[in-house]
């Protein structure tokens, strides 16, 4: 069994998939708790006050709900990402290639043309 090593989203240390670490369910990863929080990350919630666990109270008895998902007192925040209040770099560039009518490639040339002629 192997350890896989992430980057954190926000401060962009590695760290090991067997250690203590924050993720969202889109996959985003942070080294701490902390970070995902200065990265605008928030976990789902109930606002009953009953602790949520994989998207199902940990103790039964302490919500007649089947599954929290689906419950009107359930709310899932997640990242920024997931919200749709910003983009990775990817995404940007892709959209910004398209408003350029340009290739990466394209792009690459024109960057390089700039500077030869600094």
């Amino acid at each position: 069994m192997g350890v896989d090593y992430y980057s954190c989203k926000n401060c962009g240390e590695t760290f090991p998939d067997c250690g203590d670490f924050t993720y969202c369910s889109c996959g985003k990863r942070w080294c701490d708790d902390n970070c995902a929080k200065e990265d605008d990350y928030c976990q789902e919630e109930c606002i009953l006050g009953y602790e949520v666990d994989d998207g199902c109270p940990q103790d039964e008895d302490e919500c007649d709900k089947d599954n929290c998902k689906d419950c009107e007192h359930y709310i899932h925040r997640g990242c920024k990402y997931c919200r749709e209040e910003d983009f990775d770099d990817n995404t940007l560039l892709e959209y910004s290639l398209q408003l350029l009518n340009k290739t990466r490639y394209e792009l690459i040339q024109d960057y390089k043309n700039t500077k030869k002629k600094k």
